[in-house]
């Protein structure tokens, strides 16, 4: 068994490291192989019986396609299969490049069976495969193999979400639910879906908050049809071959698997040493070894651009605090001095995740940590703002996507311009530096507004606070993305791009798409190995763009862009395109 992790922002995969052990659990033997950091393996290769690639995001995903067909050489007697967020909602072309298995969600017992059934003969090229109708990967004994885990951990973590939701003191970490949500939440009860932070009795988390459009129906998509057709142009295309599936539960067609599951520590021997990946660059020069751990998997929220939903619609699931800290644990045990949480928002669940930063802080008193969190969150529980701190929290990564309020709400991020300006300030006056992401180029992006950005990052101090690719980064429309809930956004996008991973869409004002094709190649040569340019000079050239676009000249930058914060030495992003220097690497 052979698993290959194309890209984790730098880290040292969680996801790879997660199912190698319930694999190696199984009596299988694993091979890890990280294209980030190492080449193919041509002898691990050769004889391997499967070979299972992880797509946690867009440039892994970008990366994985181009590695493929390599892959494929190299494992010429091995089945394939894909894992991850971007593997069910890019099916289609997946199969196309030779995956047999295409799986989502909670994946490990999916994977285990996988791997019984290519150990039992069972499958394309074995002679005695699943049934007739059956996908690969879908036999009987898997189906089995999988709820039985599912149910079995749903019996016994029910009460995990329950508990992670709930704040110090009592508080809950969502709004009062709307006129007539207790009912649906007893509808929901009734019907297997239950609320994400009040877990119902088989375990299934509810859709997230917020005033929810229900989607468009579901079966459309990408991959809608049998033969894998991509959605008709935009000319003469219906609105079903574009619009997202529901997601809103098991849906084995699609391999999307949510039932709760063990999750158990991480193995990650195998895999490179942690010192082999991104370090933390601290303002004073120094350098910190990096691990990187997940309290918790999906998210509660249902952000329209967000690649999470068409999988977990409104789910998050939880890791057990004991699991969490016998990972972190290990890892410092290899060296690690600061610790990455790669949840989608470690607030999901402040309870759970406070539990854990104060357990790691009494264990471990000189590790320091970092953690995703909305910025609709840490306005809602800035009282915890302080006990992040004390517990070693360095800085928080928060998806602020634009300063533009009806952009905010198109993509229903929940927050405004004045709660990311406030946001700014109680971080400041916590003590923890605020690394803000950005989706810079949107449609209802113009050369004004992405000035617009610009100013408000140098006015608030965060020039240093903002990776370079912040500013280059164009928004996404992948498969299933509830984008394509918005009339305009369905009129923009052409047909699905198997090769791009998403609809690929033009900017109204073509001087947009010229500006930010021009800031990609500055970010991306600024951003190189072997480049010496600070953030600062890069904002600057960026800022000279924007105004030469714009036909004016630039006025200077305030003198205060703000001090230097921890940052990773390797600041990509998951909805980056890939660098040339990324897609050389394997």
């Amino acid at each position: 068994m052979v698993l290959v992790s194309p890209y984790e922002l730098g880290r040292q995969p969680f996801g790879i490291a997660e199912a190698a052990a319930w694999l190696r659990g199984a009596g299988f033997p694993v091979r890890c192989i990280d294209l980030s950091r190492e080449r193919l393996d041509p002898e691990a290769l050769r004889g391997a019986g499967l070979v299972a690639v992880h797509l946690p995001m867009h440039t892994a995903g970008r990366i994985a396609a181009a590695a493929f067909g390599r892959i494929r050489t190299l494992a010429p007697r091995a089945r394939l299969a894909v894992f991850g967020l971007y593997a069910p909602v890019n099916e289609g072309y997946f199969r196309e490049l030779g995956a047999e298995a295409v799986l989502g969600g909670e994946v490990e017992p999916a994977l285990v069976a996988l791997a019984r059934e290519c150990r039992d003969g069972y499958g394309p090229g074995h002679g005695k495969g699943p049934e007739p109708g059956r996908r690969p990967g879908g036999s009987e004994a898997h189906a089995r193999a999988t709820a039985s885990a599912h149910v079995s951990a749903s019996a016994r973590n029910g009460a995990r979400e329950r508990a992670a939701g709930t704040a110090e003191g009592g508080s809950t970490p969502h709004r009062e639910p709307a006129p007539g949500a207790r009912s649906r939440a007893k509808q929901g009860r009734e019907h297997g879906t239950g609320d994400s932070c009040s877990a119902d009795q088989d375990g299934a988390a509810a859709p997230g908050t917020g005033d929810r459009t229900p989607p468009p129906s579901p079966g459309g998509g990408p991959d809608a049809n049998q033969d894998g057709a991509a959605a008709p142009g935009a000319g003469n295309r219906r609105q079903a071959d574009i619009t997202p599936g529901t997601g809103t539960r098991d849906d084995p067609a699609r391999g999307v698997h949510l039932g709760k599951i063990d999750f158990l520590v991480p193995d990650r021997s195998g895999l490179p040493p942690l010192d082999q990946y991104a370090k933390l660059e601290l303002p004073d020069g120094g350098e910190r070894i990096v691990g990187f751990a997940e309290a918790s998997r999906g998210c509660k929220h249902l952000c329209r651009h967000c690649p999470i939903v068409p999988v977990y619609d409104g789910r998050f699931r939880v890791v057990p605090r004991d699991v969490v800290l016998a990972d972190v644990r290990q890892q410092v045990a290899a060296g690690a001095e600061h610790i990455s949480f790669g949840d989608p928002d470690f607030f999901n669940g402040p309870a759970h995740g406070l539990r854990i930063v104060a357990a790691m802080r009494a264990e471990h008193p000189r590790l320091t940590f970092d953690a995703t969190i909305k910025i609709e969150h840490l306005l809602r529980h800035r009282a915890h703002l302080p006990a992040l701190r004390d517990a070693g929290c360095l800085f928080v990564t928060s998806a602020v996507e634009a300063v533009d309020d009806e952009i905010l709400a198109r993509l229903r991020k929940n927050h405004t311009t004045a709660d990311f300006e406030a946001a700014a300030a109680l971080m400041r006056a916590a003590g923890i530096a605020l690394a803000p992401t950005f989706v810079a180029f949107t449609p209802w992006t113009t050369l004004a507004g992405y000035r617009d950005l610009l100013e408000r990052i140098a006015a608030l101090g965060l020039v240093a606070s903002v990776p370079p690719v912040q500013l280059s980064i164009r928004l996404l429309v992948p498969g299933g993305s509830r984008l394509l809930e918005l009339p305009e956004v369905r009129d923009l996008v052409g047909p699905f791009d198997r090769t791009l991973l998403g609809y690929p869409w033009s900017h109204p004002d073509p001087r947009v798409d010229a500006l930010q094709q021009r800031i990609a190649g500055l970010v991306e040569r600024d951003s190189g190995s072997g480049s010496g340019a600070s953030r600062e000079e890069t904002f600057a050239a960026a800022w000279a763009l924007a105004h030469e676009a714009l036909g004016a000249p630039a006025p200077a930058l305030p003198s205060g862009l703000g001090e230097p914060i921890p940052r990773h030495s390797e600041p990509w992003y998951c909805c980056a395109e890939p660098t040339g220097e990324q897609l050389a690497g394997f």
